[in-house]
């Protein structure tokens, strides 16, 4: 059978691109087996040299993660990715694997404003939010509200974005298919119906784990322009 004349031929350059590109993606997704120190972003440099150095074990898994992924319908970010946030390059150590559901155009907004705090947000602050956020949204139609999905201040975040129509981030402390807290996944719907989008730096099945929420919470505050936090207790 001959091929689509539209189809690239095997050597041409966006052939060639493509398959960088792969590499890529299953090169992020072995990461998640490895040490900190295994990969570093200039092993996405050299993707095909980079798998050939890791442990077997390692890439046999990333090739489950990519599947999953794509029978999943998440997108795969990593450092060579067009749209892997800029701001991360910056971080000591930034994520080589983000899963992403939804548009990835909210990573290219001109204002995200990460919205965090309390998960037992008092009843005043509930209020404040339900009567200022509106307004706020309304005033400010290139900001995106970024959130960490917890319950209280995050989730009310969440919401206040989704009543008003607009998108927001979510960004997850566990894997896409294993949401944390368990009430988040009802989320999900709402989140992408509004034209928004949910990430995770773990895999796809990870658990919440309590160093997550503080690798969780250090690429809100980068991918965003600003943080407002609304109520926090004194530490």
């Amino acid at each position: 059978m001959s091929e689509s004349p539209n189809a690239p031929a095997a050597d041409s350059p966006n052939a060639a691109a493509d398959k960088v590109m792969d590499a890529c993606e299953l090169l992020a997704c072995a990461s998640l087996y490895v040490g900190k120190y295994d990969l570093t972003l200039g092993s996405f440099e050299v993707p095909d040299f980079a798998l050939g150095s890791l442990p077997p074990g390692a890439v046999a898994k990333g090739k489950e993660v990519l599947a999953t992924c794509a029978r999943e319908g998440f997108q795969i970010l990593h450092p060579k990715h067009a749209l892997y946030p800029k701001s991360f390059f910056y971080l000591e150590e930034p994520p080589l694997f983000v899963s992403a559901l939804g548009n990835l155009e909210n990573l290219t907004a001109p204002q995200r404003l990460a919205i965090v705090g309390s998960r037992n947000m008092s009843m005043r602050c509930r209020d404040w939010m339900n009567d200022e956020m509106p307004t706020f949204l309304k005033k400010s139609p290139d900001v995106v509200i970024v959130s960490g999905g917890a319950r209280g201040a995050d989730q009310a975040a969440h919401l206040e974005a989704i009543k008003a129509g607009r998108p927001t981030i979510c960004f997850a402390p566990s894997g896409l298919l294993n949401f944390y807290p368990p009430e988040l996944k009802d989320w999900v719907s709402p989140i992408l119906k509004a034209g928004g989008l949910i990430l995770s730096q773990f895999a796809p099945d990870a658990n919440a784990r309590r160093e997550n929420f503080e690798n969780r919470n250090r690429l809100i505050v980068t991918l965003s322009h600003g943080v407002f936090v609304i109520e926090a207790s004194r530490r």
